[in-house]
């Protein structure tokens, strides 16, 4: 569902609202709406497939969970300048500190497989330290894909298949803890709202550096006949805290007007 509507707002600029309708009228969003684009459907899937591979015990409440219905075409058209595309991404990732667990939207490359993943279609992407990514596809969202998979669902318990983590029996993954979102590291997108005077770059800049964030890459998009401009900047991998911590400090200053988004990139 939501990548069938990220879809037409990157490939048709549609807006969001428009967009929502447009799918609860062709089947692929319920009538309430908000287990989809609220990310809570792929988190089910997330868990599902982190137990098979980790072992992982986790419930919806213990991992983050975001949607997309704060994403604009603002967003959109910027990731694409970056040189990316924005996907509602289930992600679960082996790192020396633990296991991490999220569902947000997420800026990754172009040129990666996932991204061509466009429509009702979604997939599952491995990534193994010899064999690098391989990727299942298929149909996502509608009647009959959904149908198809709750039916095979249904016989698997009747005839009581089960398949063991990695075809191991428990054990492989023992010991493995679930990463708290704030220590997790990866790339970031900030956009925000500043005023058009000399000085206000350097006070930003400063700020995430006291966070120990270092950019990227930056855009600075003008109004025509107004006094603000809109920042846009990528990071170098960070943690999550350091990131939340320095939001929360450009908020304070008097130069920064209303909420600055944030989005995750996945490289």
């Amino acid at each position: 569902t939501t990548n069938y509507m990220l879809t037409k707002m990157i490939n048709d600029g549609a807006k969001y609202d428009e967009i929502l309708k447009e799918a609860q009228d062709l089947g692929y969003a319920e009538a309430d709406p908000t287990f989809d684009v609220g990310g809570f459907d792929a988190s089910h899937k997330l868990l599902i497939l982190a137990s098979i591979a980790y072992g992982i015990d986790a419930k919806p409440e213990d991992i983050l969970i975001e949607g997309i219905e704060n994403i604009t075409q603002t967003d959109v058209t910027f990731a694409k300048e970056f040189g990316y595309e924005i996907k509602l991404l289930g992600i679960a990732k082996k790192v020396e500190a633990g296991v991490e667990l999220r569902v947000h939207a997420t800026m990754i490359p172009q040129n990666s497989m996932i991204a061509k993943v466009d429509g009702v279609m979604n997939a599952v992407s491995v990534v193994g330290d010899m064999v690098g990514e391989t990727m299942y596809y298929g149909a996502g969202a509608g009647g009959d894909a959904t149908a198809s998979a709750v039916i095979a669902d249904i016989i698997d318990i009747v005839r009581g298949n089960q398949a063991p983590m990695l075809g191991y029996k428990r054990g492989l993954e023992d010991g493995l803890q679930l990463l708290p979102i704030e220590d997790i590291v990866t790339n970031y997108y900030l956009r925000m709202e500043v005023d058009d005077k000399s000085g206000v770059l350097a006070k930003i800049t400063t700020t995430l550096g006291e966070f120990d964030i270092s950019i990227e890459s930056m855009l600075q998009k003008a109004h025509r006949n107004e006094s603000s401009v809109k920042l846009l900047f990528t990071t170098h991998k960070c943690r999550e805290a350091k990131i939340q911590e320095a939001i929360s400090k450009l908020k304070e200053l008097s130069c920064v007007h209303g909420d600055i988004a944030m989005m995750r990139i996945e490289k």
